[in-house]
């Protein structure tokens, strides 16, 4: 079996030159078609590209700073803590010495009669008018 070929070697009549030209423009039509969509997916590609390294260098910037970031965490919990307990013991020494206040103010009631002494204690000299 022999292979078959759009334009025969052999001598052909004008009718099929004329085809066999027409195809060969259809052709050559595909292909410049074919070459304008590989320039265009190329400029889509260099754009495509062009956006990744700029998104890698935002990424390294952003690596970068986030470490130094976490690099002055622990320094701002510190104070943190510190200010923290140190307001948490000022309260705790406000409130002790208003317990001893209130405990030493207290009106200590009535005062115990001393041992040996008989009957109710003398009443109170009222005051001149």
């Amino acid at each position: 079996m022999s292979p078959t070929f759009p334009c025969p070697p052999v001598p052909v009549p004008q009718a099929g030159l004329w085809q066999c030209q027409r195809e060969a423009e259809a052709v050559a039509g595909l292909m410049q078609q074919n070459m304008l969509r590989a320039l265009e997916r190329d400029g889509r590609l260099r754009d495509l590209d062009t956006r990744a390294q700029s998104l890698r260098a935002m990424s390294e910037s952003f690596s970068r700073s986030s470490r130094a970031v976490a690099l002055q965490r622990p320094h701002r919990s510190r104070r943190r803590w510190a200010a923290a307990a140190a307001g948490t013991g000022l309260v705790l020494i406000v409130l002790l010495v208003l317990v001893l206040v209130l405990v030493l103010r207290r009106d200590p009631g009535p005062v115990p009669a001393p041992p040996g002494a008989t009957g109710p204690p003398p009443a109170p000299a009222e005051p001149p008018r």
